[in-house]
């Protein structure tokens, strides 16, 4: 990935299915909701990718129906008799014998098409194309970590809010000691009036009594978190340090922060050489489908590691 990478590859895509099928198992229903709409998020973006080809793939598709039309007209005139009446049964006829038996193959055919026609065009530049596909492409990135920052936030509430004192006790006792003025919980202080609002029962609440004391919205917070929550788990901590969901971060907070000109925070954070600082950074299809991956095996291992920890805590808490 880099400044002058804007290639499009009409074989990739994001795999959600592995993930969508391990969910089934899940006997927690609000982490299989929260798996599924993950899912879902990344869904739409594989349909982001694919909406130029697409288009294009109508317009090949609108030829061949053109073509039919033409071919009724060129017959009908050549017909004796009124012209119209003869082109729109020779339209129809030509209709229900030729196009609509052909018409899965022409579809096919169509979408292939729309795939190698789109290939080249980035760039080429036609019609400003290499813009307007990058801020698609931009789009993904942003779609991409947002769902894995959302996934994260939602596990974790859950798991604490669900495991009680077995989940809970390990998060307090290790909570950042980062205090600032207003927050209802400082270190192992809680504001009367804070615990009102939950009834004076934490029990079910602690995860969304805790959330607003770690940052969710970066690796390094969402790692501090489930470490914390998780210290024993070196398949939630495996998963959470591959060096591509940093990347993705690095790469979200390039285009969202700096309108996608690369800089030093982003060349240092993803290993890209410093002379490609200042330049806009250009990403393909690819590069979205594999960070797309990334956070699909994280979510794959993640989710399991959190339903089994919560069934042990289960077990922990019964008499």
């Amino acid at each position: 990935m880099g400044a002058e990478d804007s290639s499009y590859d009409k074989n990739q895509g994001i795999n959600t299915a592995t993930l969508s099928k391990s969910l089934t198992k899940i006997r927690h229903k609000a982490i299989r909701q929260s798996g599924e709409r993950f899912c879902a998020g990344l869904e739409l973006v594989n349909e982001m990718l694919l909406l130029p080809s697409k288009l294009l793939a109508l317009l090949h598709f609108e030829r061949s129906v053109v073509f039919y039309d033409t071919k009724a007209r060129i017959i009908a005139r050549l017909s004796e008799g009124d012209y119209q009446e003869q082109y729109q049964k020779t339209l129809d006829r030509l209709i229900e014998e030729q196009f609509l038996p052909e018409r899965d193959t022409v579809l096919k055919a169509a979408v292939e098409g729309g795939k190698h026609a789109f290939t080249d065009m980035p760039e080429r530049n036609e019609m400003g194309l290499r813009e307007t596909y990058e801020t698609l492409l931009y789009s993904g990135i942003v779609w991409i970590w947002c769902g894995f920052e959302v996934l994260a936030r939602e596990l974790w509430e859950y798991a604490l809010n669900k495991g009680g004192k077995y989940l809970g006790g390990a998060v307090i006792k290790k909570l950042p000691s980062h205090d600032q003025i207003g927050d209802k919980i400082k270190s192992k202080y809680i504001s009367l009036d804070y615990l009102a609002y939950y009834n004076y029962d934490l029990s079910r609440n602690l995860g969304t009594a805790l959330l607003n004391k770690f940052d969710f919205t970066s690796c390094m917070g969402i790692r501090e978190a489930y470490s914390c929550a998780f210290p024993k788990s070196e398949n939630i901590k495996d998963a959470l340090c591959r060096g591509e969901l940093d990347n993705l971060e690095a790469t979200r907070n390039v285009i969202v922060h700096n309108a996608g000109i690369i800089d030093s925070a982003f060349c240092r954070r993803t290993q890209t050489n410093v002379t490609e600082i200042g330049k806009r950074l250009k990403l393909n299809n690819r590069n979205v489908s594999e960070y797309g991956n990334a956070v699909i095996a994280a979510g794959a291992i993640i989710i399991p590691a959190i339903s089994s920890n919560l069934t042990y805590a289960s077990k922990a808490a019964a008499p």
